[in-house]
């Protein structure tokens, strides 16, 4: 794979996660050109460092977002040996502002990051059909405004709803076993407490 698909799917990854968690500020736009900062892809409607107004529970979603896109360079392959020196050191340093701007230090920073990794993680493996597909179009186009955006949200949305859907039918599935399996139960013990009662009268 290409350094374009590969910043493709990293950024990718930030907008999918970001999208998920809706109550953070959303995305408007995305793109894999290199900027004037070094950068070589970004994502636009990022979090303002400056206005620490998030709860400790948003500030570990919004380090998820930050770390997702490392998570899906690892998930596609790409052995990233030290995170300081690869394509992730900015969502790092980001990560960093962003703690330091909400008075997070120390052991506390810790498990933040602690939990917002784990949460990129499980976010990255369970969108990732999604994240691919966004990353195709990114890598083709080049860039994606709002309407490319909100197309995402929507195939975003399609995915979830197939998702609820096929676990249910599991939960459902599971649930009717439990029932047999009960009923069953039941009847053996019926069964054997007649056959005990029957041997007790002969």
């Amino acid at each position: 794979m290409g350094s374009i698909r590969k910043t493709a799917l990293h950024e990718s990854a930030h907008l999918i996660t970001a999208l998920v968690c809706h109550r953070l500020p959303q995305p408007v736009g995305v793109s894999v050109r290199p900027g004037a900062d070094g950068s070589l892809g970004r994502v636009r409607g990022r979090l303002r460092f400056d206005r620490p107004t998030l709860s400790r529970e948003l500030l570990a979603q919004a380090v998820a977002v930050r770390l997702s896109g490392f998570c899906a360079e690892e998930r596609a392959g790409w052995a990233v040996k030290d995170l300081r020196t690869s394509g992730s050191r900015g969502d790092l340093r980001d990560v960093a502002e962003l703690l330091t701007a909400h008075g997070c230090k120390g052991r506390e920073a810790d498990a933040l990051v602690e939990r917002g990794t784990a949460k990129a993680m499980f976010l990255v493996s369970d969108l990732w059909p999604v994240i691919l597909q966004l990353a195709s179009w990114l890598e083709s186009a080049g860039e994606l405004d709002e309407t490319a955006v909100a197309k995402a949200r929507m195939l975003l949305g399609v995915y979830l709803a197939a998702e609820t859907r096929a676990t249910e039918r599991l939960l459902h599935g599971v649930s009717v076993l439990a029932t047999e399996y009960r009923a069953h139960s039941s009847i053996e013990r019926v069964r054997k407490a007649s056959a005990s009662a029957s041997r007790r009268r002969a």
